[in-house]
Order: structure tokens, then sequence, then C-alpha cells
């Protein structure tokens, strides 16, 4: 067993807080109070009342980590002038106090520049629906920096799961703003995803990927873009054709590119030339476009228009795929479902196409493939390694949902909770129901105590000890 000692520990913290430039080998108690989360030490105070730049931003770098709200007034006694960005930073980073509210507050209404960016941003993770409120009601007189500020502010509030319905139109309006850099408009974008666009908003935001679009789009433009197009995401919106898709894959680098065929999932096809020409990019040589390409095809409404000349193209695919690909896999899955009537030939043409772990995950999804699908799991997950035994344990999963062999299912996730790989215990974790569960509680309990005992300390096994312990709560609870 190995004992890592709290000194051991301080003495690896204060290394790491030597790297930052605020501290330096004479904190050290600093860092020590700031590793022990101790608000009450004198050096803190000391620090932030010593008038020293630098000992005072090295004291708000801590008290952003200690997170002791009766630091608060030492804080906002600061001059906001020299030390603002930090004090917001440091109660952005803070459980919210009487004080650091009415601080953020007072400055969000006056500060301008760079300042106002980081304190309005800060009120959105430490405010209030009331300061959501607030926020949008601010005046931003055209200051890009108030305009980001108010962004992320109303992005921070969403990620805390406080929304308004004023903030979709609010933030809408700051993307349409041409006179804004585009560094400040995807701060907007940003927000507006993370804050929910209307399904309404989804012809503004096309018409401003339009301008995006109409030249190549440049380093500034490649975080717009891409918050652009996942609000058109979450809308489930494609309001691009396959042809004008094309085409505006020459403006967009690698990620944008996967980004916008992406869209074309929700695109309602109403011709079968339309969905030829999503065929050329499931062809398309490089790998990334074409599984995102096939897998869009597959999710579209493509099938309305399927034709024994697109089942022959997507056939001719498959073949010259690469043998065990996830293009070869996604391909099958994509003809099968598009073509059910073709399902059996298909698989007997294409499945010595598939790995076995993809070979597994097709079963999981379409079990009537094989005459007994949990034994033919079973003999793959015995013959596996760990790839091949986690896709198992993961079409185990899948296998569950169609109500089938649940008996012999989680007999099988009980035994192999002791298979020693952590990804296959991990997932395996979450086969079991709560009927299951509540007949074999003591059962359960002692295997699962033996497992996480057999790799206490093995660090490749936390996530699986994560899903342990989350199985142990439900085996107590039931």
């Amino acid at each position: 067993m190995i004992t890592i000692s709290r000194t051991s520990l301080f003495l690896a913290a204060l290394f790491t807080f030597n790297a930052v430039a605020q501290y330096n080998i004479n904190d050290r108690e600093l860092v020590k109070a700031t590793f022990l989360r101790d608000g009450s030490s004198p050096v803190i105070q000391d620090y932030l009342n010593s008038g020293d730049t630098r000992k005072v931003n090295a004291a708000l770098l801590s008290a952003a980590n200690i997170n002791d709200t009766t630091l608060h007034p030492a804080i906002s006694a600061l001059d906001p002038a020299k030390y603002g960005k930090l004090v917001a930073f440091a109660f952005g980073n803070n459980s919210q106090s009487a004080v650091s509210l009415a601080w953020l507050r007072k400055q969000a209404e006056t500060a301008t520049g760079a300042f106002a960016r980081e304190v309005i941003a800060a009120l959105g993770k430490a405010g209030n629906a009331g300061d959501l409120e607030l926020v949008l009601e601010l005046k931003v007189d055209d200051d890009p920096y108030r305009v980001a500020g108010v962004s992320l502010a109303v992005a921070n509030f969403a990620l805390r799961s406080i929304k308004s319905a004023k903030s979709p139109e609010k933030l809408l309006k700051f993307v349409e703003q041409n006179y804004l850099d585009n560094k400040t408009r995807s701060f907007a974008a940003y927000a507006l995803f993370r804050s929910r666009p209307l399904a309404e908003h989804s012809g503004r935001i096309k018409k401003v990927l339009d301008d995006v679009l109409r030249d190549d789009v440049t380093e500034e433009e490649e975080d717009f873009a891409k918050y652009l197009i996942m609000n058109l995401r979450y809308l489930k919106s494609a309001p691009y054709t396959v042809k004008e898709t094309v085409n505006a894959l020459f403006s967009l680098n690698f990620a944008q590119q996967i980004d916008m065929i992406s869209l074309l999932q929700f695109r309602d096809f109403t011709s079968e030339s339309e969905v030829n020409g999503l065929l050329k990019l499931v062809n398309d040589k490089n790998g990334n476009i074409a599984l995102t390409a096939v897998t869009a095809l597959r999710e579209s409404n493509a099938g309305k228009f399927v034709s024994e000349a697109i089942y022959n193209a997507l056939s001719s695919t498959i073949s010259g795929a690469t043998q065990s690909s996830d293009l070869a896999e996604e391909l099958l899955k994509t003809v099968i479902k598009l073509f059910p009537d073709k399902r059996d030939e298909a698989f007997a043409r294409f499945s010595s196409k598939l790995s076995r772990a993809s070979y597994a995950s097709l079963i999981a999804s379409n079990p009537a493939l094989v005459t007994a699908p949990f034994d033919t799991l079973v003999a793959i997950f015995n013959a596996g390694r760990e790839p091949e035994k986690l896709a198992v344990a993961t079409a185990m999963v899948d296998l569950k949902k169609f109500g089938a062999d649940n008996d012999r299912i989680n007999s099988f996730a009980f035994r192999e909770l002791a298979s020693g790989y952590p990804s296959v215990v991990a997932t395996l974790c979450g086969v079991f129901d709560s009927s299951y569960i509540a007949g074999n509680k003591a059962a359960l309990g002692k295997q699962i105590l033996e497992v996480i005992n057999e790799d206490l300390h093995n660090p490749n096994f936390l996530e699986a000890h994560q899903m342990l312990i989350e199985l142990a709560t439900k085996v107590e609870a039931g």
C-alpha cells in the first residue's frame, strides 16, 4: 500500500503554484493556506492589505480557489481600477455573498473595456435569476467588451440552469451586428447556443452564417462559424441543400466541415437526386467526412427516396471499405435501416467486413440478424481482448432494451464484474435493472465489495470504482 502524506502533497502543490506567474518561492505560507483551503489564515489578509501589487494579486488568486466568503469584505475594499479584473475573477469563482453580489452589480453598471467583460461575466457565475434580468437590461453602448460580458454572463447563467425568455432574442441581435468584431459575435453565438435558440431564429442564424461563408472563413471567424452551426444543429435545422453544403466546405476548416455535413441528418430530402449528392460525400476519400455523411444519410428521411441504384451504390462502397473499419460498420447499419427488406441479404454479404466489436454492436441493435444473439455475444466476449469485451458489454446494455434474455444478461453482467477489465466493469454496472437488484442485494453487495478491493489501488479502475459505488448505492436503496 502506498501512502502519500499531506506534506508531500503540499510540496507538490508549492511546485505547481510556483509555475503560476503571481506566486514565487516566498509565498510558501500563502500557497499552504490555499492548498488547505484555509481562508482564516492571517497570511491572506496580510497579502490583501499589503499594498504590494504582486502580493495582492497572489492573494486574489488564492481567494478564488479557497472559496471563503469571509474574505469578501477585504476583497471588495480593493481599488477596482487597479485590481478589478482579479476581484471579479475571485468573486465569480466563489460562492455568492451579499458583499460580492453588491460589488459585482455596482461595477457591472458602469465598467468599460476589458474590466467590463470580466465583471459582467462574473455576475453570471455568482448571481441569481434577478441578476440575469439585470444583465439583460444593461446598456452596452456599442462597447464590444460590454457586449461580450453580457453574452458570457448569459452563458454562465445558463450553465447553472438559470435562463430567461428574453435571452435568445437579445443574443441573436448581438450576433447580427456587423459593427462588432467576430470574436465578440462568437461570444454571443456561444451564449445563444447555451441559452437555446428558438425555432423561428433558424432563418436569421442562416443569414449570418451565409455572410461568414461568402469567402474563406478566416481564423478570427472560425469560432463564430462553429457556434452558428451548433445553434442550427440544436434546432435540428438543415437549411442548406447537399450542393450548398458541398460548396460551403471549401470555405471551412476540417472541424467545421464535419459540423456542416452533420446538419444534413436533419435535411428534409425532396428527391432521389439530392440523396445521390449525399452519396458522393459518403465516398469521400477522407474517412471522417465519409463517416459523418453516412450517419447523416442513415438518420435523415432519405429512406423515402431510396432505390435499387442507391442500394447498389452503397453495396459497392461497403465492398471497397477497409476491412474492420468504422466506415464498414456504419455503411452496413445504414443499408439495413434504409433497405429493411434486404437486411438479411446485406448482412450475409458484408458481415465479414466487420471487426468483432462492430459485429457485436450490429447484433445488439438488430438482434434478429442471428438466431441466438445472446450466445453469439458471449462467444465474442470469451474469445476477445478488452476492446471486444467492452463492445460486448455495451451490446448487452443495448440488447436488454429488446426485453429478451434479461435473466441471462443479468447473470452474465454479475459474473463479468470480476473480469478484471476496468472499461468492462464500468459498462456492466449499467446493466442491472431494479428488479434484479432487489432480488440479489446480498450477492451483488458482496461482489461489488470484492471487485473494489481487488483493484483498490489501480488508477486504471478509477472510473470503474465510481460506477461500482453508484451501483452499490442503488443496491442499498433497493
